[in-house]
């Protein structure tokens, strides 16, 4: 019978640890408690570190003398630190390199792109601390406004349209992109050290960090949900392991619990608040968002007046009437007449306070109003329009844009010396309360009561979804009558709102289409990229490294299609581990390909607008998939071999990036170069934006000076390694560099000969530059 305190064990390292380019386990090493733990009576079995007396590796020859032992022993130390600083090397050429490609010009073009559009916008709100209300949550907003304020931005411009121009404001743009390109090159090295997996250092400090991390992801967007079910999984996987094990007591499986519940889910959550707390206490004054707040929280926003509401209300009462479900704003109308149907004037929902949201309240038998009559619930009221003196009125006409026979049209309907009739009847029917006040559940209160308005005549109720007028509705949001409609969308209240999931309600009710949207299924072989810049014959377009996109989904495939080989051969009682390469591909690229599982299908369950940067989250993962089954198909090649390979597939990646320059920096192209890069049909970038002949763009503005300054930072950086101190790093960081830098200078050296070429042919030519909206 097996004892939970076993004696120590001979350890069997794997085929794969024992070769000179060993690659370890990538996923175990903060999933697993420190040595720290480890009792003189309980041996840990996750990752414990060698002890000399017990663990022997394969390689080790029991029968040498104590001092080749010795000597052996030795010359792994010095391999492992060999190999740890040629890790340093290669991540620190990584990463310059990394920094090379994305600053690149960075300064061009100098106006306004897509998405800055929206994160320049929320910087200069920060700036001005007017309060706005977003979709995601504040900390990458926080940390571009405060980059922006550091570098002297005043908040002054608006960001408001694609390509307008920041040389004349004097915005720091560059200085803001600069920030968030060197935050994408630090995803470089992090990805190599991920798959290198060197973290030996003390345990609770790199869980910690995952904790940290984890809370900083999910902070930024929404999308860090995904990346916490990564870990979550990997994580309940592993405790499961443990608790299995009969080696393991339950004191000690009690504290594995607990120091994942502390860092893995108590931390992100502090972090997610505290990102809040920050974020609030940023925007004290009013601003655009309030309309989406409850006027309690508008009420503490600093030059935000609210006039005082009585909390009864009675009949002849004038209120604002909003709608809960949606944020399209309060009960509305406007003198225009709808086009078909009744023809009568419309109904709709607007989100601005307007003259035109008030009602007045009246009983059914009369508008005379005598003394103080509370509204109850049960209670038949009509409600007069204040501006037109028309009734709020429905009959059986379909609406104008939702023509279901369950739906009949809202519209406001009277003239002068008309008293109505019985389609001008609601009956109201309180449905929530504010359990703080019990009055308000049976009594008409304002912000306490949540009602209904039910057409009396028809048994319908008063409804409003997410669906637009066109241009003769000026844009506003549809209001009908439904039968037996869903709750959510038939509640109202008085002047009140509600924001626990505000957020997320506004992320999904983004459903409108647009030009460069896309769904997920597209995403993996890159169907359409974005079209991100557009201006003086020159165009950006979000595309990404076809091979790298096409390369990482084949990787993908392939790890499935492995998986169900092995599963294949289990259940034919072919029991292999292949000399421990199952065990590596399994647990490395297992994890991955779950990471890329969670950060990808989400989107399939979203009616949301999407585009391709929503997959890059996946993308990461499935490179780092790529990367795992290219050790494991390469791992019985000589270490020449293996390099040569590798180069040879970095030279591709690097030859492709040359093809689309043009539209990753905004470069000079011409019409036939472009469409010869349309290597699919469906890739929509605008080769008609751009000239002829390259010599169109001589007469354009030169770069900005700091291509220069990048010029001699690549300069002062192979100086810098051909100094004594630093002659170690040199031979191999610095001729990458400079190999690498050799491709790319001989593309552009390419470009500038082409261009000379045809200005010598054609002296005289001038291009016309057609902007492009």
């Amino acid at each position: 019978m097996t004892s939970r305190y076993s004696k120590p064990i001979v350890k069997k390292e794997p085929f794969y640890e024992a070769s000179s380019s060993s690659p370890p386990p990538y996923t175990d090493h903060i999933l697993t408690m420190p040595d720290t733990f480890t009792s003189s009576r309980i041996t840990d079995i996750h990752r414990r570190r060698p002890n000399s007396n017990v663990l022997y590796h394969d390689d080790d020859d029991l029968s040498l003398p104590q001092d080749k032992l010795y000597k052996a022993e030795q010359q792994k130390v010095q391999a492992k630190q060999s190999s740890r600083k040629r890790d340093v090397r290669i991540s620190l050429a990584l990463f310059f390199w990394a920094l090379y490609i994305r600053c690149w010009r960075i300064w061009q073009p100098s106006s306004v792109v897509f998405d800055e559009v929206h994160f320049g916008g929320f910087a200069s709100k920060y700036i001005k601390t007017r309060f706005f209300m977003d979709v995601h949550p504040p900390l990458a907003k926080m940390l571009i406004a405060l980059v922006a304020k550091l570098a002297g931005f005043d908040g002054g411009f608006s960001f408001k349209n694609i390509g307008d121009e920041y040389l004349e404001a004097g915005v720091p743009y560059v200085t803001m992109r600069m920030f968030c390109a060197l935050n994408g090159v630090l995803v470089v090295p992090i990805a190599y050290w991920t798959v290198r997996g060197p973290f030996r250092f003390w345990w609770w400090t790199w869980m910690a960090m995952t904790g940290l991390g984890l809370g900083l992801t999910l902070s930024c967007k929404w999308v860090g949900l995904f990346t916490i079910a990564t870990i979550g999984v990997s994580t309940v996987n592993n405790l499961w392991n443990l608790w299995g094990d009969t080696r393991v007591s339950y004191d000690r499986f009690l504290r594995h619990f607990g120091a994942r519940a502390i860092c893995l889910i108590v931390i992100p959550m502090a972090v997610y608040m505290l990102m809040f707390g920050i974020h609030f206490v940023s925007l004290p004054n009013t601003g655009e968002g309030d309309g989406f707040m409850s006027p309690e929280f508008q009420q503490t926003l600093d030059g935000r007046i609210m006039e005082d509401s009585p909390i009864d209300i009675v009949y002849g009462s004038k209120v604002y009437i909003r709608h809960q479900a949606t944020h399209g704003g309060y009960l509305h109308s406007h003198p225009h007449d709808y086009p078909s149907g009744s023809k009568q004037q419309q109904v709709t929902l607007y989100p601005h306070r307007d003259d035109n949201n008030w009602w007045v309240l009246y009983k059914q038998s009369t508008e005379k109003v005598d003394g103080t009559d509370y509204i109850k619930h049960g209670d038949i009221v009509r409600l007069k329009h204040n501006d037109s003196d028309k009734r709020l009125h429905s009959h059986n006409h379909r609406p104008p844009m939702t023509d279901l026979d369950y739906h009949d049209e809202v519209s406001v309907y009277g003239f002068p010396d008309f008293d109505g009739d019985a389609n001008d009847f609601w009956r109201v029917e309180i449905v929530d309360h504010d359990k703080r006040d019990p009055i308000s559940k049976d009594r008409l209160r304002t912000i306490h009561s949540r009602f209904r308005l039910v057409h009396v005549m028809e048994n319908c109720a008063l409804f409003s979804h997410n669906v637009k007028l066109p241009d003769w509705g000026w844009g506003q949001q549809e209001v009908t009558c439904i039968k037996n409609g869903k709750i959510p969308k038939s509640i109202w209240y008085v002047e009140s709102t509600v924001n626990a999931l505000l957020m997320w309600e506004t992320n999904k009710g983004l459903t409108q289409s647009h030009p460069f949207d896309s769904r997920p299924e597209d995403w993996p072989f890159l169907r359409r990229g974005i079209n991100f810049w557009g201006k003086n014959n020159k165009h950006i377009y979000l595309l990404g490294n076809p091979f790298v996109y096409w390369a990482s989904t084949l990787a993908i495939g392939g790890y499935i299609l492995v998986k169900l080989v092995f599963l294949l051969l289990d259940k034919r009682g072919f029991k292999t581990d292949f000399r421990g390469l199952r065990q590596f591909y399994e647990k490395s690229a297992g994890f991955f390909v779950i990471g890329w599982f969670f950060h990808y299908f989400p989107f399939f369950l979203m009616g949301r607008q999407l585009f391709l940067h929503h997959y890059m989250p996946a993308l990461y993962f499935a490179i780092l998939t790529f990367s795992v089954g290219f050790d494991l198909v390469t791992i019985r090649l000589i270490q020449r071999k293996r390099l040569m390979v590798a180069l040879g597939w970095i030279l591709v990646i690097i030859y492709i990036y040359r093809c689309f320059v043009p539209l990753t920096y905004g470069e000079p192209w011409t019409k036939s170069l472009c469409e010869k890069a349309k290597w699919r049909s469906t890739w929509d970038f605008d080769c008609g934006a751009f000239h002829d002949n390259l010599a169109d763009y001589a007469d354009q503005p030169q770069a900005h000076q700091i291509g220069g300054a990048l010029s001699k930072f690549q300069d002062a950086f192979k100086s810098y390694m051909a100094k004594d101190e630093n002659r170690e790093l040199a031979p191999e960081v610095a001729d990458m560099v400079n190999k690498i830098s050799d491709v790319i200078n001989i593309g552009n050296q390419q470009q500038e000969e082409t261009v000379e070429a045809q200005v010598s042919e054609e002296p005289t030519g001038e291009g016309t530059l057609n902007g492009l909206d």
